[in-house]
């Protein structure tokens, strides 16, 4: 049983207490919407980000106008649960996202004051990357929770939506959906590869439609390692597989078999050394496969799958934007030069921050926008993170935990070869708001406050120890 907080503990010792994502909550239904909200907000709009705009489209005949609106709501949900339960949870990335809030506040100040961006371009390049890390973790603060198997009920309409549409836009080789909003703030990005419509789905990319793949196949086969529910597990897994190669990138498909083969040790208790060093694993996977690859770049130009010519220009950009760093001054490599991330230039309404060409390394993206001081603030987060979601993958087994972790894992090698994955952050934070369901495991009802601080934790008497949820 979960070992009690003292009743007059203070607000100050109960900031220092460190809990496993989902051992602690407050229990209500006001607090169970909250709690749904903020997944289903998460899910919708950073996972399957192209899923709300699209509807957008279809309610106003073209346009986008409340994306942003829905985004900014998210960040309201954490002071209300906080609020109307007079408690939060201290984890191991508070003070990663403390940290995190101190870094872009400093450098904010800074461009404001000395770059030559206005300060809608260095809003712009924070909006993109840097607060959605640190709205995901002022939600792990806040008792917001949602049931393991309600999880898995949204994930699977939601899969079910997406492959038909891949499906659909694979077999025509058209876009069947919209592909731009009338008014500019909503844009399919790499439409085409070669002669063929990538199966963006209800996504804003192929990549980020392929991503969420990577999701649904580890949870088949974690369905399969852990529940020997054999049909379904491998039917997700090929539809999954099927998804991944309707996008026509190959990232997806090499982030994949990461997420399989992690997914695969993770449910292993005898590979836990393993396991518990996968970030790092992927991370020299990932400089080999840049090695190994770039070797062939010079002998494959074909035009199909099997192509290497976007590594080749990955390359050029690379040596490109490494000389650009090493042009900064001292003061700009440690806290950056405020440019965000690439944009067309015949993009509606493109900042003057935006890169010139594209990066494709999240690393460098992150070392020109805010310097060293973010690139370790963001490397401290993550690590975080990861280590938090491994213990709670780890002590809990549940299906959905263990592929979050299994895809979470593989963020360094997509950070190699492409952008800062969101939607990987966004996955860590809802796996992190899953409940325990395992009758052997209590949790704490909350209960009224008589008087005391805002913040006084609520703590339970033994006869209000409850299963979670009313647990399965």
């Amino acid at each position: 049983m979960q070992e009690q907080l003292p009743l007059n503990l203070s607000v100050g010792a109960r900031s220092r207490q460190s809990y496993t994502a989902g051992e602690i909550y407050a229990e209500g239904s006001g607090l169970r919407f909250l709690g749904f909200l903020a997944c289903l907000g998460l899910l919708t709009l950073y996972i399957t980000d192209g899923l709300w705009p699209q509807v957008q489209m279809v309610l106003t005949g073209g346009f986008t106008p409340i994306t942003a609106v829905a985004k900014s709501t998210l960040f309201l949900l954490v002071p209300m649960s906080v609020v109307s339960t007079r408690t939060y949870r201290a984890t191991r990335l508070s003070g990663a996202t403390l940290i995190l809030v101190g870094v872009v506040s400093i450098e904010t100040i800074m461009f404001l004051a000395t770059s030559r961006y206005f300060a809608a371009d260095i809003v712009n390049s924070l909006t993109g990357s840097y607060l959605p890390l640190i709205l995901f973790g002022l939600v792990l603060s806040a008792p917001l929770a949602i049931k393991h198997r309600d999880l898995l009920w949204m994930g699977a309409a939601v899969f079910i939506a997406c492959i038909c549409v891949t499906a659909l836009q694979y077999a025509t080789d058209s876009s069947v959906l919209p592909t731009q909003s009338r008014d500019g703030t909503f844009a399919i990005q790499s439409l085409l590869f070669y002669d063929r419509t990538r199966a963006f789905s209800l996504f804003t990319s192929g990549l980020q439609a392929g991503l969420f793949y990577c999701i649904s196949a580890a949870v088949g086969t974690s369905l399969v390692l852990m529940r020997g529910k054999w049909l379904v597990g491998c039917l997700l897994v090929l539809l999954s597989a099927c998804g991944s190669y309707a996008t026509l990138t190959r990232l997806t498909m090499i982030g994949l078999c990461a997420s399989l083969t992690s997914v695969t040790i993770l449910c292993n208790p005898r590979l836990a050394k393993l396991a518990r060093v996968l970030p790092l694993v992927w991370t020299l996977i990932a400089l080999l496969t840049v090695s190994i690859a770039s070797q062939e770049s010079r002998r494959s130009q074909s035009a199909d799958i099997s192509s290497t010519e976007s590594l080749s220009q990955r390359q050029t950009s690379w040596h490109f934007y490494l000389n650009a760093y090493r042009s900064l001054d001292p003061s700009e490599m440690l806290f950056g030069s405020g440019m965000s991330e690439y944009a067309a230039t015949d993009v509606p309404h493109r900042y003057r921050s935006a890169a010139p060409i594209p990066i494709d390394n999240a690393f460098l993206q992150i070392l020109l926008h805010g310097g060293l001081l973010l690139l370790g603030g963001v490397v401290f987060y993550y690590l975080q993170a990861w280590r938090l979601l491994y213990r709670k993958a780890n002590e809990e087994r549940s299906v959905f935990c263990l592929a979050a972790a299994a895809v979470f894992s593989t963020t360094p090698i997509l950070s190699m070869i492409n952008d800062l994955p969101i939607p990987m952050f966004a996955l860590f934070a809802i796996a992190t708001m899953i409940v325990r369901e395992n009758p052997d495991i209590q949790c704490i009802r909350s209960r009224p406050v008589q008087a005391g601080p805002l913040f006084a934790p609520v703590v339970a008497r033994p006869d209000e120890m409850v299963g979670a949820w009313e647990c399965d």
